[in-house]
């Protein structure tokens, strides 16, 4: 099709008109204004992202941890399970006492069909999610529990936006004076303060937290910065 466009157009598109290819140019160049502006709006909300990490990470969690649950929560909650439980069995070969604990992930589900409804409802909640995402016909039990979980996750954010502010305003409380003997020396980090030291977790350029998923099945269950960047390797989801 192509190539008999090309043959009627003639050589090098000689029989094009002139104003054919002036409204091309015309159409394309808006297309490309569309998408500068649209980058400078993905760049603002970027920084923004960026910003609003560092405020998470003040209040006291540590970014790759929260990563990675936030990693969970997206994933099919079987294929989890599944892999925690073989993340388990590996540690066994290796004679770790802590692959015991994993043992938990290849039982059987306890969860009643009430707090699965209730999770469920939970997590649309938490993601400021609609009322009308409930899958559930109005009038079944099924949807009320679903209800009350979107509820209780409504709540939980009000609550937490509250704390939130009520941490910033703490914080922008001025510091009652150091007697001089008493200020921290150059170099000296045991007396110096700072809100991001906690976790040794980076920031990179887009804002995300720099970290290895697999290092978060740790004893500790901490999460290990990675210097190359955010999550190299994620959980496997089959």
């Amino acid at each position: 099709m192509a190539d008999e466009q090309r043959k009627e157009n003639g050589a090098h598109g000689s029989n094009i008109p002139d104003a054919l290819i002036v409204f091309h140019h015309s159409e394309l160049s808006k297309l490309e204004r569309e998408e500068e502006q649209a980058k400078a709006v993905v760049n603002e909300i970027k920084a923004r992202k960026k910003k609003y990490r560092k405020t998470i990470q003040a209040d006291g969690l540590k970014l790759g941890n929260f990563d990675f649950a936030r990693k969970l929560l997206l994933a099919e909650e079987d294929d989890v399970k599944a892999d925690l439980a073989e993340t388990g069995r590996i540690l066994l070969a290796f004679k770790a006492p802590i692959g015991h604990q994993f043992d938990m992930f290849a039982e059987p589900d306890r969860a009643t069909l009430e707090e699965r409804w209730k999770y469920q409802g939970f997590l649309v909640g938490s993601r400021a999610g609609d009322l009308s995402e409930n899958p559930h016909h109005p009038g079944d039990k099924s949807h009320k529990f679903w209800l009350d979980g979107y509820k209780g996750a409504q709540a939980a954010i009000a609550a937490g936006m509250e704390q939130s502010q009520s941490s910033r305003e703490d914080e922008s409380e001025p510091a009652a004076p150091q007697p001089a003997g008493d200020k921290p020396k150059r170099g000296d980090a045991s007396k110096a303060e700072t809100h991001f030291d906690d976790a040794g977790v980076d920031i990179d350029d887009d804002g995300e937290a720099q970290t290895d998923i697999e290092g978060a099945v740790e004893a500790s269950g901490e999460l290990d910065a990675d210097p190359e960047g955010e999550g190299s390797e994620e959980l496997s989801v089959q």
